[in-house]
């Protein structure tokens, strides 16, 4: 084999090298943005949820006919049992959630004919 064949090889082996690194960059980058883009939803869900049933809450309060303590004390045991219900399902579902962001994150399809060039 000729000296410039195996300059050629080895000049093919970088750029081939280089593109790996870039798609494996390019890989890492959508990974983050999925995973940043996955927080800021979850927390505007989050505050709107908070806001519903903030609301529910303030139109039960105006609903009844006298504001006892008794009464006042039902109603904060009933949102709190709420709130601990959905803190049990938030719970609940985070791990299921956490391990399809990482599974669909991690797991990246490489276009082949990148690398036959």
């Amino acid at each position: 084999m000729s000296n410039n064949s195996s300059n050629a090889l080895i000049q093919q082996l970088l750029k081939a090298e280089q593109e790996a690194e870039e798609i494996i960059k390019r890989a890492k980058d959508a990974k983050a943005k999925l995973l940043n883009d996955a927080e800021i939803m979850a927390q505007k869900e989050i505050e709107q949820f908070k806001k519903m049933e903030d609301e529910l809450f303030k139109e039960k309060l105006k609903e009844l006919p006298n504001e006892n303590d008794t009464t006042i004390n039902k109603m904060r045991e009933e949102t709190e049992q709420i709130i601990k219900k959905y803190r049990q399902k938030a719970a609940s579902i985070s791990e299921s959630l956490v391990n399809f962001l990482v599974t669909n994150v991690i797991t990246v399809n490489l276009p082949t004919n990148t690398l036959e060039s």
